[in-house]
Protein backbone atom coordinates (compact mmCIF):
# COMPACT_ATOMS: atom_id res chain seq x y z
CA UNK A 1 0.00 0.00 0.00
CA UNK A 2 1.05 3.81 -0.84
CA UNK A 3 0.30 6.53 1.93
CA UNK A 4 0.14 10.24 0.43
CA UNK A 5 2.42 12.17 3.38
CA UNK A 6 3.22 15.56 1.32
CA UNK A 7 0.47 17.44 -0.92
CA UNK A 8 1.58 20.56 -2.64
CA UNK A 9 -0.63 22.45 -5.13
CA UNK A 10 -4.07 23.53 -6.44
CA UNK A 11 -5.28 19.91 -8.08
CA UNK A 12 -6.40 18.07 -5.44
CA UNK A 13 -5.24 14.70 -4.35
CA UNK A 14 -7.33 11.86 -5.12
CA UNK A 15 -6.50 9.70 -2.10
CA UNK A 16 -4.91 9.26 0.80
CA UNK A 17 -4.63 5.22 0.81
CA UNK A 18 -3.95 3.48 -2.65
CA UNK A 19 -2.37 0.05 -4.10
CA UNK A 20 0.64 -0.36 -5.55
CA UNK A 21 -0.62 -1.87 -8.97
CA UNK A 22 0.66 -1.50 -12.74
CA UNK A 23 -2.94 -0.60 -13.49
CA UNK A 24 -2.68 2.97 -12.24
CA UNK A 25 0.39 5.94 -13.12
CA UNK A 26 1.24 6.26 -9.34
CA UNK A 27 1.61 2.34 -9.18
CA UNK A 28 3.46 1.55 -12.74
CA UNK A 29 6.76 3.68 -11.32
CA UNK A 30 6.76 1.67 -7.94
CA UNK A 31 6.06 -1.34 -9.34
CA UNK A 32 8.95 -1.77 -12.59
CA UNK A 33 11.14 0.81 -10.96
CA UNK A 34 11.30 3.34 -13.72
CA UNK A 35 10.12 6.99 -14.34
CA UNK A 36 7.06 6.94 -16.05
CA UNK A 37 6.15 9.93 -18.02
CA UNK A 38 2.18 10.07 -19.29
CA UNK A 39 2.09 13.32 -21.82
CA UNK A 40 -2.23 12.80 -21.72
CA UNK A 41 -3.59 10.73 -19.50
CA UNK A 42 -6.90 10.19 -21.32
CA UNK A 43 -5.36 9.39 -24.37
CA UNK A 44 -1.96 7.14 -22.98
CA UNK A 45 -3.27 5.43 -20.07
CA UNK A 46 -6.96 5.02 -19.80
CA UNK A 47 -6.85 2.93 -23.54
CA UNK A 48 -5.12 0.54 -21.49
CA UNK A 49 -7.76 0.62 -18.68
CA UNK A 50 -11.15 2.15 -20.05
CA UNK A 51 -12.75 1.17 -17.19
CA UNK A 52 -10.87 4.41 -15.59
CA UNK A 53 -11.10 7.03 -18.39
CA UNK A 54 -14.18 8.63 -16.36
CA UNK A 55 -12.18 8.69 -13.05
CA UNK A 56 -9.28 10.69 -15.21
CA UNK A 57 -11.70 13.01 -16.37
CA UNK A 58 -13.43 14.09 -13.51
CA UNK A 59 -9.92 14.56 -11.56
CA UNK A 60 -8.70 16.77 -13.97
CA UNK A 61 -5.13 16.35 -14.24
CA UNK A 62 -3.45 15.45 -17.99
CA UNK A 63 -0.23 15.45 -17.66
CA UNK A 64 1.60 13.06 -15.27
CA UNK A 65 5.23 12.07 -14.73
CA UNK A 66 5.54 10.07 -11.80
CA UNK A 67 9.37 8.82 -10.16
CA UNK A 68 9.90 5.99 -7.89
CA UNK A 69 11.49 7.14 -4.94
CA UNK A 70 13.27 3.93 -2.89
CA UNK A 71 14.48 5.19 0.26
CA UNK A 72 15.74 2.80 2.69
CA UNK A 73 14.74 -0.15 0.95
CA UNK A 74 11.20 0.99 0.81
CA UNK A 75 9.43 0.52 -2.09
CA UNK A 76 6.30 2.24 -1.43
CA UNK A 77 7.51 5.82 -2.03
CA UNK A 78 7.56 7.79 -5.24
CA UNK A 79 7.05 11.77 -6.69
CA UNK A 80 3.98 12.36 -8.13
CA UNK A 81 3.80 15.64 -10.70
CA UNK A 82 0.47 16.72 -13.01
CA UNK A 83 -0.57 19.34 -14.94
CA UNK A 84 -3.91 20.27 -15.66
CA UNK A 85 -3.25 20.57 -19.62
CA UNK A 86 -1.57 18.50 -22.26
CA UNK A 87 1.89 19.48 -21.82
CA UNK A 88 5.42 17.52 -21.78
CA UNK A 89 7.58 18.13 -18.66
CA UNK A 90 10.65 18.50 -20.48
CA UNK A 91 14.65 18.84 -19.14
Amino acid sequence: MMRRVAHFGDIASVSDVRSVTRDTPSGRPIVESQIIHIEDILEEFARVNISRRGRYKRQRFRTVLVRPAHARGRRDRRHHIRRLEVRAFTA
